[in-house]
């Protein structure tokens, strides 16, 4: 017997589940011209039923299928998935959180007349891959589960579309044309000799151009390879008993260039950080490592983030800006924007479209059980003390290693510049980057507490454009809570911090009071600013607020529409004059 997957036309893709049997297991002939199991029979005439799998238990067959209440209208790519977009039912009204696919559970006892059981999944989640086991496991039937948010998780998107795997496979043949040249150059060596006398070591960067690989600190984008090969006649630098093996070690990019010199036996400056992990000079293994993110070309970004070898513990400094902005180096393969309209099409669901909101101000993932951090586990109680010993642990290596990000780029260099010293040497003054008293008001900020509204009032104020900085990316947090300072965010608008003019006015227009924001803004787009990219930056965070002030001033400008302008153009129909 065979059960297969039906339509009689592409919109709606109104799918049916029909049934064939066969007696010599090749050749097959419907039992009817009717299928056996329709979408009315789930409980919707206008939805679609597919997936089918069947399993005897007892004297009863039962099948698990897929159910989505309406239809899709579908389109043919050529790539084997077909592009897809919400139908119109007269009469009827469901946003696309409501036309999710979940599994249900059918019965028969002839194999042909099936009625509906009982539903396998939950109406939340877009959970179509179900099975039942036939027999129990440990006295109990078992059902395996494959909801969509955990399909395709190494970038986080979780879905099927023909430019993301066509994505993937260039990056796939990336990958096998460099096994090829690396092969290359290992024939060199055997070729000349030296290939018994050579130490090979092979390890990427941080990846490719795909979403959440490279410049991200998820596990997608920090966890890279590395191969050393140590000729048997260095057999006494192996790190483990035998070729082939693995060494159980965290091992991170700051500790390579110690342990290459290590290796050659030369000297290593004592400026260099970092731990040695292979060979002679090898010292004890760190128990975290540190990550940074900070800005990626044109988009401005910050986020810190500490693991041992199996949770990650992350502080958004920045929070308002979503993971997954526009950026022109990243939209160059097909999957960054293919993502970005499925989700602007209102097809991502809370885990698949999480990269294109703002985010939350920790983050922290079991990166063992959770290894592309899809499941936030800040506010679970079992890890309370294990977060706080790592925000402990994180907060000494960036006053160690001298943190050089809390304040804004645009901030950082001018003060560097007025006191005629290089930053290096600024953040290494307490007088002049009160790096202590930074992550204190900005560990205040992200905290987002109401009762909090005082001090950052107060903050506002402060002789330090750092401190005043902090103050009001903390009121901007507040959201509604911060609307008693809005006369504090006025006079903002005067200060001589352009970067604190800027968090400022929009965090007016976030409360209600427009004008005064957008004519700050304009201001500042129209004759200048010292903090150009962050301008930039918010304008396209700030979404719909922002179309009046850009179509403005595009139609003024129309040669500015480059980069992030050009993009706030495009995603709001802004016509920008030739």
């Amino acid at each position: 017997y065979m059960y297969e997957r039906t339509a009689g036309e592409l919109r709606p893709f109104k799918c049916f589940i029909g049934m064939l049997e066969s007696d010599d297991g090749v050749h097959f002939t419907h039992v009817s011209d009717q299928p056996v199991f329709t979408p009315a029979m789930a409980g919707s005439e206008h939805g679609s039923v597919q997936d089918p799998r069947v399993v005897r238990i007892g004297d009863a067959c039962y099948m698990t299928y897929a159910f989505r209440p309406y239809a899709w209208h579908t389109s043919p790519t050529g790539l084997g998935v077909p592009e897809s977009w919400l139908p119109e039912i007269p009469g009827v009204s469901f946003t696309p959180e409501e036309n999710q696919t979940r599994s249900g559970i059918a019965v028969s006892r002839d194999r042909v007349h099936w009625k509906h059981l009982a539903w396998a999944t939950p109406r939340e989640i877009d959970d179509r891959d179900v099975i039942l086991f036939p027999e129990k496991i440990g006295g109990r039937y078992a059902l395996l589960r494959r909801p969509l948010g955990f399909v395709g998780t190494d970038t986080g998107h979780g879905a099927d579309l023909p430019a993301i795997r066509k994505s993937y496979a260039k990056y796939a043949d990336a990958v096998e044309n460099m096994d090829n040249d690396i092969k290359e150059t290992l024939d060199a060596l055997k070729a000349d000799g030296l290939y018994e006398d050579t130490i090979i070591i092979y390890c990427s960067d941080h990846g490719g151009v795909m979403p959440r690989s490279k410049r991200f600190l998820y596990s997608s984008g920090t966890h890279c390879p590395l191969v050393v090969r140590i000729p048997h006649k260095y057999k006494h630098l192996w790190p483990a008993e035998k070729p082939g093996m693995t060494v159980d070690r965290m091992v991170s990019f700051v500790d390579m260039p110690k342990t290459w010199l290590s290796l050659a036996g030369a000297e290593i400056p004592e400026t260099f950080q970092g731990t040695i992990f292979l060979g002679e000079g090898t010292e004890p293994e760190p128990q975290y490592h540190l990550s940074f993110r900070e800005r990626a070309d044109e988009r401005c970004d910050f986020v810190r983030m500490i693991r041992d070898k199996r949770f990650a513990y992350y502080k958004n400094y920045m929070p308002y800006a979503p993971a997954g902005q526009y950026l022109a180096y990243l939209w160059k393969i097909l999957a960054a924007p293919a993502w970005e309209k499925y989700h602007k099409e209102g097809k991502t669901n809370e885990i698949t479209g999480r990269f294109f909101r703002p985010r939350v101000s920790e983050e922290f993932y079991d990166t063992v059980e959770d290894f592309d951090n899809v499941h936030n586990l800040i506010d679970a109680p079992e890890h309370q003390e294990r977060i706080a010993r790592m925000r402990r642990a994180m907060r000494k290596m960036q006053l160690e290693l001298h943190d050089s990000g809390l304040l804004p780029e645009s901030m950082r260099e001018r003060r560097a510049r007025e006191h005629n010293v290089t930053i290096y040497e600024m953040v290494r003054d307490r007088r002049l980057y009160p790096l202590e008293s930074y992550l204190d008001a900005a560990d205040m900020a992200l905290a987002r507490d109401a009762k909090d509204l005082p001090t950052f009032v107060k903050g506002m104020s402060d002789r330090d454009s750092g401190i005043r900085y902090w103050a009001v990316v903390g009121l901007h947090l507040l959201e509604g809570a911060a609307a008693p300072a809005a006369g504090t965010l006025e006079k903002a608008l005067r200060d001589e911090s352009d970067e604190v003019k800027i968090m400022a006015a929009w965090t007016l227009v976030k409360l209600g009071r427009k004008e005064a924001g957008l004519a700050c803004l304009r201001n500042l787009l129209n004759h200048g600013t010292t903090a150009e990219r962050k301008l930039l930056n918010v304008l396209d965070w700030m979404e719909a607020d922002a179309v009046p002030l850009v179509r403005e001033y595009l139609r003024a400008n129309p040669k500015k529409a480059k980069n992030i302008l050009a993009k706030i153009a495009q995603d709001h129909g802004i016509e920008i004059p030739k």
